[in-house]
């Protein structure tokens, strides 16, 4: 590796390769980068079928040579890495927080029946979702009776349908 290189730039496989005696080295460093991502596109039973062949000409283990396959496979939308909440987009203009508020609150008491002080509560935090990040600490809002069946799933339902990331325990 020469000096002006960036050490984290270089493959996994590459750098294992590297180390060896340059007789122990089977495939140039181009050429192991080509070979990885031909694996990377195959299919994963075709991939299973070769890996074993490929580790040992590549003189790696297969766990290596898994590793640098994976990071090669393109990332699916299934994966975890995906934002699953919708991109919402600022309001173009100023926003009365008081009437926000009012219109906030009375959404949730149409279809919750509350204790006293809930539904404002309830309000305020549902605009602390939507500011989140203007926050350096956050309240839980927590749904809890002593009685079953009392309206708790119904006033998460409401709220979820009021913040921007509605994601339950």
């Amino acid at each position: 590796m020469s000096a002006n290189q960036n050490p984290k730039a270089i493959h996994p496989v590459t750098a294992d390769i590297e180390a060896l005696h340059p007789d122990e080295v089977l495939f140039t460093a181009p050429q192991t980068e080509a070979l990885i991502a031909e694996l990377a596109r195959l299919k994963p039973m075709d991939y299973e079928q070769r890996r074993e062949r490929k580790a040992k000409a590549l003189g790696v283990h297969v766990s290596v040579l898994d590793k640098a396959v994976e990071a090669q496979r393109p990332k699916s939308p299934d994966d975890a890495s995906v934002d699953p909440f919708e991109a919402v987009e600022d309001w173009g203009e100023c926003v009365d927080g008081a009437d926000l508020l009012a219109n906030i609150q009375a959404a949730i008491l149409r279809f919750c029946v509350l204790p006293d002080h809930s539904a404002p509560l309830m309000a305020a935090w549902v605009l602390h979702a939507w500011a989140y990040d203007a926050a350096d600490i956050s309240p839980v809002l927590a749904f809890v009776s002593p009685e079953k069946r009392c309206g708790k799933t119904t006033a998460l339902s409401v709220i979820s349908a009021l913040v921007p990331r509605p994601c339950t325990a």
